[in-house]
């Protein structure tokens, strides 16, 4: 789909929620020279839980190479929404498009 991608990004917040996603560039399906954003806010407590998790399942490393490992570096959907389905997790997704 996308020619070239930000790849997964993990933003952790001072009130303990998670921001996530990735940015793909020159998105062909969406005629070239576009970008496509999209990003999972998850809240403190559902944040702590993945937290946790990826700190039980992975010795070292960051929450986003953590996750990374888990979903893969250029941010599965498929892979993620299972993650979160099995710890029971609830994401809100968005996303949007810049056409240039």
């Amino acid at each position: 789909m996308a020619l070239d991608t930000s790849g997964l990004w993990l933003s952790e917040n001072d009130d303990g929620s998670i921001v996530t996603g990735y940015s793909d560039y020159n998105v062909s399906e969406f005629g070239g020279a576009t970008e496509y954003e999209v990003t999972f806010y998850l809240s403190a407590e559902h944040s702590a839980i993945l937290k946790k998790y990826l700190n039980e399942t992975y010795e070292s490393g960051s929450s986003e190479e953590k996750l990374a490992q888990e979903i893969g570096k250029n941010f599965s959907e498929e892979k993620f929404k299972n993650l979160c389905e099995k710890l029971g997790i609830k994401a809100q997704r968005s996303s949007w498009t810049s056409f240039d």
